[in-house]
């Protein structure tokens, strides 16, 4: 009986995460560039958070199976697919223009962070399957193994969390503790990489996909602040 106005008042919420029109305003790319790199910025942005609330649902999902937060994480992925169409097209538009240096950078930057967090996302959609797959076929890890899952999950989700906030802020304080966490975590899935039971090899590879591409948006920032 709760189930649907969870659903009801979840697809309200998403809905309002969905761009606008207004949002990435073509006209802008004929007015000025630089605007419409700052727009393309946080829609990019925006898309980047929504994932990291969409690996959130994934993780308790996978923790709780939880048919709550499987709805969540399909919506927050839909909502990603379709921001990332709009923000594809809007810097395919975008590229036409005779770009400065300056701006070329930051279409650059932009671009590979839309690529780096799309291929998040689809890790996080990958993870939901895995979770439903267990729920499926009722093969579940055993508890001291999911609780070393937890720990790897939760810590590539704050690891991508601090990156998007590097990115947003231009952080380079932050970006370094992010790329510093991913050296970290390496060790960690190098480790259960070779001790974990194979059931986990699928999680583990989508886990080092997240920690990856947070490194490359990281890198980014610290890159253009040097």
């Amino acid at each position: 009986m709760d189930k649907l106005p969870f659903i009801s008042v979840l697809a309200k919420a998403v809905t309002k995460l969905i761009p606008s029109d207004e949002s990435l305003d073509p006209t802008l790319i004929e007015q000025s560039s630089s605007i419409a790199l700052g727009q393309a910025k946080e829609e990019i942005l925006k898309m980047g958070y929504i994932t990291v609330r969409g690996l959130k649902e994934s993780l308790q999902y996978l923790l709780s199976n939880q048919n709550k937060h499987r709805e969540a994480a399909s919506q927050f992925d839909g909502v990603i697919n379709n921001l990332d169409g709009k923000i594809t097209g809007y810097l395919t538009r975008l590229a036409e223009k005779d770009l400065s240096n300056v701006e070329s950078n930051k279409y650059f930057i932009l671009t590979n962070a839309r690529q780096d967090i799309e291929t998040i996302g689809n890790h996080f959609a990958k993870i939901m399957e895995i979770a439903e797959n267990q729920i499926n076929t009722k093969t579940y890890l055993p508890e001291i193994i999911m609780t070393d899952i937890k720990g790897i999950f939760q810590g590539s989700i704050d690891m991508f969390e601090q990156a998007i906030i590097a990115f947003d802020h231009y952080d380079l304080d932050s970006a370094k503790d992010a790329i510093s966490k991913g050296t970290q975590m390496e060790k960690i899935l190098i480790r259960q990489t070779t001790n974990g039971p194979d059931r986990t090899a699928d999680l583990v590879l989508s886990f080092r996909a997240i920690r990856d591409h947070a490194v490359n948006i990281a890198a980014a920032v610290i890159g253009e602040r040097q």
